[in-house]
């Protein structure tokens, strides 16, 4: 009986030990049968992701160097004639004056860049009224004087600069500062004038018929008074037509004038900007 035992144990030991070695075994054939299949795998999927370039030519990629060979380009330099101004002053207004009323506004007006002499006759005509403005904002007055505005232009060697003071009830004060480039020095109406091809003759028979025409334009044609012809006479007073009258040239290089045109009501007389025009 006991043979029998010791047999079997035998017998038994002898399984479990081929079984342990067929456990240790079977990993590795796993691994060697299933690593071949990683590799075809991975060799049959790369070429398909794989894109091929496409040359920069076909695809436009350098679309910046192209925009750039597109741009205009500017021709010719930049003039000194465009920087022969400057504002030189340019301020705003803001508050509420003891009426109640919101006041706001501003005001500038320019200098030349190269005329001190000028530039101190805008300063003498503009700070007053500067002081004025600030005066009434620091009190908190209503305000006489609601903004300093100017404009430019040119013709030939002439430089012009036209300063308007806008006052209340439609009273505006006009001032020109004329400067000859070409000589460094301020201008002459008889400069201004060869600058317009124009002489003085031409220039009084033209401003005496714009002058007229805006007198009519306002009051009418028809005189129904003494007053009416006095206002109108002194409106054409030869005495005020002249290359001493207060010219300047427009941004479009045409010469105007300032009129000053009696009324008949309201203040004595106003002053009008007006184009000396061509001749009829």
């Amino acid at each position: 009986m006991k043979k029998w035992i010791a047999l079997f144990l035998a017998l038994v030991m002898l399984l479990t030990f081929a079984a342990c070695q067929n456990e240790t075994k079977q990993p590795e054939q796993s691994e060697q049968v299933e690593q071949p299949v990683e590799d075809e795998q991975i060799s049959e999927e790369v070429p398909e992701e794989v894109v091929p370039e496409v040359p920069e030519e076909e695809t436009g990629a350098p679309e910046d160097e192209q925009n750039e060979d597109e741009q205009p380009e500017i021709e010719g330099d930049v003039s000194e004639d465009d920087a022969w101004y400057y504002e030189s002053v340019s301020e705003s207004v803001s508050y509420t004056d003891d009426a109640g009323n919101a006041v706001a506004f501003t005001y500038a007006y320019p200098a030349f860049t190269d005329a001190d002499a000028l530039n101190g006759e805008i300063e003498a005509f503009c700070q007053p009224y500067v002081d004025e403005i600030k005066n009434a904002a620091d009190n908190g007055w209503s305000p006489t004087i609601l903004g300093i505005r100017y404009q430019t232009g040119a013709c030939g060697s002439i430089r012009s600069i036209l300063i308007e003071v806008m006052m209340d009830a439609d009273v505006n004060i006009y001032a020109v500062f004329n400067y000859n480039s070409a000589l460094g020095e301020k201008a002459t109406g008889s400069h201004i004038l060869e600058a317009a091809c124009i002489d003085e003759k031409t220039l009084v028979s033209r401003t005496l018929t714009v002058a007229a025409e805006k007198f009519i334009g306002l009051y009418g044609s028809v005189s129904d008074s003494d007053f009416y012809d006095s206002q109108l006479a002194m409106t054409l007073s030869p005495d005020a037509y002249g290359k001493h009258m207060p010219l300047f040239f427009d941004e479009a290089g045409d010469l105007w004038f300032v009129g000053r045109v009696y009324s008949l009501a309201g203040a004595a007389y106003y002053d009008y900007p007006m184009p000396v025009g061509a001749e009829s």
